[in-house]
């Protein structure tokens, strides 16, 4: 799923409404009907009122409908219809004249010199004052409106777009301008705001309803900005021969692990043949062979001669892909062995976590070594060392971009909508994934996936889109279970198979 700038967005609802061939008031009705029932499956009771703050655009042409529909499925709903100016868009003007008032259906037309009525905590606001439109702060008496409505106390749905909140970059945006939404209903595809960190508190619990534009469109216009879908992912799995061997699906070299920290080891361990690795070798301080053998039977184990820390490794030529990082610690002479791997493979699919990056950080010359589309997963502040500071996600956003093209690295920015930057351009977000999956351990568990996809075969566009996937729809899968506090990274593991389970159940549909 594609992720487009708001004046694209604009151009497929034209290109839609010329080809399949629809009228704008019918599409306008189709996504109206696609948010109704959103909205009823959030709040199926019919006792339950909503009010719907309708502006003179397009998108409370939206919201007008949505009341229409709700009232007729038996919904109290009352519409606040905001007139700033005279004139309406003319699909607004046309469900303005289909609003009958009846029991179940009031309107109010509200200009700027009302007062706004009191509407009761209990009640559901449906926020449609503006939509992706939206390109600077509102005025005054608009985020008057806005302040009312965040301050009501009311749980607030806001549709497409929370009303003030820019598509795309909001670091010029007045952020009490911006309508604090519970859930967001977006129409056909995410926006960029949506996605990122800094609206989260805007945004909500977010929700994509399709409306059905035009595939052509969906299809033919161009966009660097992806939006990782169950389908996306499910086509990227590699089907299995029927007479493969442990040696088809590839020999993984672990590089993990300290006297302190083995448990990152066998998290990642147990991830890479948890996503389906033929064989896997696990380099580790010494000493610590039984612990990682009793965890993780499957495992074979590079044992260091020393005790502490990572000071060697053994010939790569027999591996398939390599990842280093997880527990691995900063010692000055892992610093100088990781320099030394850095060069030996040079030709080699490896990923690259934890203190694999804290090292890059610090001896920012290691980075002009790394192996060609190498991946480095970091979370927030790892990649600040790595790429220096930003003001806010727009700027982030062009770091990542910048970054993954200087070092020809694919970057898996850790996160809510993880973010997967290749070094041509492009950029995925993250679907799938919850809260709970912050916790210790669990990156370990994404590096490890995206080992054993490598030593796979998969592409590192494919190992990290799909590591990505697996990761949070597996977090999904245990959150469901055993809920998000109690989510461990162990948790995630377990998980691996009925994610693997889940997409193939989607591809063969």
């Amino acid at each position: 799923m594609k992720i487009f700038p708001a004046e694209l967005v604009k151009a497929i609802d034209q290109y839609t409404i010329a080809n399949e061939p629809i009228a704008s008031i019918d599409l306008m009705e189709r996504a109206s009907m696609a948010v109704t029932s959103k909205v009823m499956e959030l709040y199926p009771e019919s006792n339950q009122e909503f009010s719907i703050f309708a502006g003179s655009g397009n998108n409370g042409g939206d919201g007008l409908a949505i009341a229409r529909m709700l009232s007729q499925q038996g919904y109290r709903t009352q519409i606040y219809f905001i007139q700033t100016t005279p004139s309406t868009t003319s699909d607004t003007a046309i469900n303005l004249g289909r609003i009958v008032p009846s029991e179940n259906l009031t309107i109010e037309t509200l200009k700027p010199e009302a007062v706004i009525p009191y509407v009761t905590p209990e009640t559901v606001i449906i926020d449609t004052l503006f939509g992706s439109g939206v390109n600077r702060p509102l005025d005054a008496f608009n985020k008057h409106m806005v302040e009312y409505i965040n301050d009501s106390g009311c749980t607030i749905i806001s549709v497409d777009l929370p009303s003030g909140l820019m598509a795309e970059d909001n670091s010029t945006n007045d952020p009490d301008a911006i309508i604090r939404a519970d859930y967001t209903i977006t129409l056909e595809l995410p926006k960029l705001a949506l996605l990122l960190p800094e609206n989260e508190q805007y945004v909500g619990e977010l929700s994509i309803v399709p409306i059905g534009l035009h595939p052509k469109a969906l299809e033919g216009f161009p966009s660097n900005m992806h939006f990782i879908t169950n389908e996306m992912a499910s086509k990227m799995l590699y089907k299995r021969r029927k007479f493969a061997h442990k040696g088809t699906f590839g020999h993984c070299y672990l590089i993990a692990g300290s006297q302190k920290m083995l448990g990152a080891a066998i998290l990642s361990s147990k991830a890479c043949m948890k996503t389906g690795a033929g064989l896997l070798t696990t380099h580790i301080p010494a000493g610590l062979q039984t612990a990682l053998n009793i965890a993780v039977p499957e495992v074979m184990i590079d044992q260091d001669s020393n005790t502490e820390c990572f000071t060697q490794y053994s010939s790569i030529t027999n591996y398939d892909a390599i990842g280093v990082g997880p527990g691995l610690g900063t010692n000055t002479t892992t610093i100088a062995t990781l320099a030394q791997l850095l060069t030996d493979a040079r030709r080699m699919p490896m990923v690259i976590d934890a203190d694999g990056l804290n090292i890059l950080a610090y001896n920012k010359e290691l980075l002009k070594t790394l192996p060609k589309f190498a991946i480095l997963t970091p979370h927030p502040k790892e990649f600040e060392r790595l790429a220096g500071s930003w003001n806010n996600d727009i700027e982030k956003i062009e770091r990542l971009y910048q970054f993954a093209k200087e070092h020809s690295a694919y970057i898996v920015l850790k996160g809510a909508h993880t973010i997967v930057a290749s070094p041509d351009g492009r950029l995925w977000f993250a679907s799938v994934g919850n809260p709970g999956m912050a916790t210790a351990g669990s990156g370990d568990v994404l590096t490890g996936i995206i080992l054993s996809l490598l030593g796979q075969g998969y592409s590192p566009e494919e190992a990290s889109i799909l590591g990505v996937h697996l990761h949070g729809l597996a977090g999904d899968i245990a959150a469901k279970e055993e809920s998000q506090e109690a989510l461990i990274a162990s948790s995630i593991v377990d998980s691996i198979g009925r994610a693997f389970k889940f997409l193939w159940e989607i591809r063969n549909l």
